[in-house]
């Protein structure tokens, strides 16, 4: 499925070992762009061209009440 592509400030290639028998460097494109205009833009692209989004409802649910059980846990914890 098609996807609109989302507008970057720049983009910087890092270099990450890899672990094992090959210990070889792949470079893995990061963006470096701010992180809640990013998925808005993502989110207003989606709508507009009638896709569905990279991370569904659901999975942002799931991520936010797992971020809320570790912030309370913490919070127990001093």
């Amino acid at each position: 499925r098609d996807r609109v592509p989302l507008k970057t400030m720049c983009s910087t290639k890092w270099e990450i070992p890899l672990r094992g028998a090959d210990s070889s460097r792949e470079p893995v494109p990061i963006q470096k762009a701010e992180p809640l205009k990013v998925e808005l833009e993502s989110f207003v692209n989606c709508v507009r061209a009638r896709q569905t989004p990279v991370v569904s409802g659901e999975s942002a649910k799931q991520a936010l009440d797992l971020a809320f059980e570790i912030t309370r846990q913490v919070q127990q914890i001093k």
